[in-house]
């Protein structure tokens, strides 16, 4: 998976000249990537196409990726996903732009597993200028120890962490993004 800031748009940001710690920043910036799709619950940018598997008993199919971009193909199982029916465009489904789902118009509401298979492509080709501050944000707060408890005289204050520690500015951004 692709980083979602690289090396040389932290170093501007920190006004950071020197190489010496570019292999740290490296790890940091990989390890911040991935601690928030996991936090978001999905990838953000653009990798390659994507397929889901959905249950059915509903009209309203949302990807876990968006924006949608384009679909590629929507296939619909009667056999729990042996075999998929194409379905086609304006006559069987709809994208809704606006509201980044996908309007299955033959929907029957039964609910079966696997029913519908839809190959598409979502997520942001530029990431949003917010998200990358908080990329940036958090590359810098660890990069920079702050994550790490500080030292009162002889004792040290013991931290709990918890998947939604992150400073309170980054979170808010963050939470913008995130699949509930």
């Amino acid at each position: 998976m692709t980083d979602l800031i690289n090396l040389d748009e932290y170093k501007i940001y920190a006004t950071i000249k020197s190489v010496e710690y570019d292999a740290k920043i490296t790890s940091i910036i990989t390890y911040v990537s991935s601690l928030i799709r996991t936090y978001c619950g999905r990838n953000l940018i653009i990798e390659a196409p994507i397929v889901e598997y959905y249950e059915g008993g509903a009209s309203n199919l949302y990807t876990k990726e968006f924006p949608l971009v384009s679909v590629t193909s929507i296939g619909r199982s009667e056999d729990y996903g042996q075999t998929f029916t194409p379905l086609v465009e304006f006559t069987d489904y709809v994208i809704s732009k606006s509201k980044d789902q996908i309007f299955i118009i033959t929907e029957d509401l039964v609910e079966l597993p696997n029913k519908y298979k839809i190959t598409y492509i979502g997520g942001y080709e530029v990431m949003p200028e917010d998200l990358k501050l908080a990329v940036l944000d958090l590359v810098d707060y660890y990069y920079r120890n702050e994550a790490t408890p500080k030292r009162m005289s002889n004792f040290v204050t013991i931290e709990y962490v918890k998947t939604t520690d992150f400073p309170p500015h980054i979170k808010r951004i963050l939470d913008l993004y995130r699949v509930v």
